[in-house]
């Protein structure tokens, strides 16, 4: 991938445009249910890592104002939840930074500086992450009956920096990244259920990298949405939407490795997780355009969330894996061999 110091400060402005806190500074009386989160994850062969700053309603009716997930598989998997309290939690409406106790993360001009360390497990992240291509921005995605929910993304970024497990320290040199934000008013237990994911070629040399959204009803009987956003380089190369895409899943995953949080809420589900595919494919096509891709899950980190207006629980499952994508776009081929994650939002 070339250098081009010019891409690169619109890269960076984009992102102190679209990627600042979004935290209600007023309550709504028609509206409640706020949630806003950072996620940063980083997956190869061995490795996986998931950062997520979850800032929610700073108006809810819990002691709990925002949450730090950490999780890291290197040999096994690693990681906790830890929770805080309104006066140690920072993030300003317009702010392109946050802090939850000990832990932060900001944008300095031309990468994100990412320090988070966890209270009762000897995991810590100390990270600087360049952004390599130019975010996306979805606004307005109907959730069922809920609100709307809005979606910023950078698709490849660079980690630089350590992660520290149990006293032993990863060095990472350039090590392929993913980043997104998102906010809105929902419910979780709601209508709704997704599948996004995310893939980069093996090393530099490789120029693509995608980002695939589908969201349906909870059932996954109906799809609301659909869309393939293909990157060449730096820049959005090709977008695929709604009725261009076929998917099909295959299998249930046995995992390599697997983790589930809260831990103690893991305890309520199965020692073997369900919901998610072993393998997940599409093909897109729009006039001569065409891209197929297939995933092939490994390993399994399992998030669950309390519903927030009945007794059941909501599993986010992030599985990492390998990814192929072929294809032709223009007269140009297509081909992306690496890793990927995607994420499985349902019962």
């Amino acid at each position: 991938m070339k250098a081009s110091p010019e891409m690169d400060r619109l890269i960076g402005r984009a992102i102190e445009l679209g990627d600042y806190v979004r935290r209600p500074r007023h309550r709504l009386a028609d509206l409640g249910g706020y949630k806003e989160w950072l996620h940063f994850c980083m997956c190869s062969e061995s490795l996986d890592a998931i950062i997520n700053f979850n800032i929610g309603d700073p108006y809810a009716d819990h002691a709990s104002a925002a949450q730090l997930t950490c999780a890291v598989r290197s040999g096994g998997w690693h990681g906790d939840i830890d929770e805080f309290l309104a006066q140690e939690v920072s993030a300003t409406p317009g702010r392109h930074h946050v802090r939850l106790g000990e832990s932060y993360v900001r944008f300095e001009g031309d990468h994100y500086r990412l320090k988070a360390k966890l209270r009762r497990r000897a995991v810590e992240f100390d990270l600087a992450l360049y952004p390599l291509a130019m975010p996306s921005q979805v606004n307005n995605i109907r959730l069922g009956n809920e609100p709307t929910l809005h979606w910023f993304l950078v698709p490849r970024l660079l980690a630089f920096g350590r992660v520290q497990l149990d006293g032993e320290t990863i060095e990472l040199n350039g090590t392929p990244a993913y980043h997104d934000h998102n906010w809105g008013h929902f419910g979780w237990g709601g209508d709704f259920a997704w599948v996004w994911g995310y893939g980069h070629g093996s090393g530099l040399s490789s120029p693509w990298s995608f980002a695939f959204d589908r969201l349906s009803n909870r059932a996954r009987t109906a799809d609301l949405e659909r869309g393939l956003l293909i990157w060449k380089g730096r820049e959005r190369h090709r977008l695929f939407r709604g009725r261009d895409l076929t998917l099909l899943e295959g299998g249930s995953l046995r995992p390599q490795a697997h983790l589930c949080l809260p831990r103690g809420l893991g305890l309520t589900r199965p020692a073997q997780p369900s919901g998610v595919p072993a393998h997940f494919s599409g093909r897109a096509q729009r006039g001569q355009d065409v891209i197929e891709f297939e995933f092939e899950a490994q390993n399994l980190c399992q998030l669950l969330v309390p519903n927030d207006d009945d007794l059941g629980l909501t599993a986010i499952n992030e599985a990492s894996g390998r990814v192929h994508l072929e294809g032709v776009l223009g007269s140009e081929p297509v081909r992306l061999d690496g890793h990927a994650m995607f994420e499985f939002l349902g019962d």
